[in-house]
């Protein structure tokens, strides 16, 4: 990608190396989706939404696209099927302070965080490399995490969330970072 070498007030210049601007993209979910939808309506392809699709139902299809992330060795021979890391992770919405609204950047090269747009709003989207993580789990089928998400939407979610570490850490790098407020994981 083209980019240029900044400084922006809205970083600690002191805590970082290089500071990069690059000409990157953010997905908007429901564009996205809107887009596809059109285009599949000028299409033969027929859609069925809340089917369960089985490896038995394959052999019904002349090409069938594996395309279903955690359940992926769901429609594999177990002679085939691989091992996956697989990760509970949270993302945590936020109010970011107006001086980090509208802006997307991540922290690279270390146990970092990063703040995205979400959706075109004036809310974002925190991610951290380390603190985001509350279950990992290498298996050949999705997770066993149930009974933590069982838990966790039980609970008071902020009592579960790692929202003081993600700030912790996005203040060393953020100015103004401790003034996200919290919205939800």
């Amino acid at each position: 990608l083209p980019y240029k070498i900044r400084s922006p007030k809205i970083f600690h210049a002191h805590n970082l190396s290089l500071v990069i601007e690059a000409d990157e993209k953010l997905i908007h979910y429901e564009k996205l989706k809107n887009i596809v939808s059109k285009k599949l309506q000028d299409t033969t392809v027929t859609i069925h939404f809340r089917t369960r699709f089985v490896k038995s139902d394959m052999h019904a299809y002349d090409l069938v696209v594996n395309a279903t992330y955690a359940k992926l060795n769901d429609l594999v021979e177990e002679i085939d099927q691989s091992e996956y890391q697989y990760e509970l992770c949270e993302k945590i919405l936020v109010k970011p302070p107006k001086s980090l609204r509208g802006i997307s950047a991540v922290i690279l090269d270390g146990p970092f965080c990063c703040i995205d747009v979400f959706n075109q709003t004036n809310t974002s989207l925190l991610g951290n490399v380390v603190h985001a993580i509350h279950d990992t789990e290498i298996s050949k089928k999705r997770m066993r995490s149930q009974d933590f998400l069982d838990a966790y939407f039980r609970s008071d979610v902020l009592s579960m969330s790692k929202f003081d570490d993600f700030i912790k850490v996005g203040k060393i790098f953020f100015t103004d970072f401790e003034k996200c407020e919290y919205l939800g994981s």
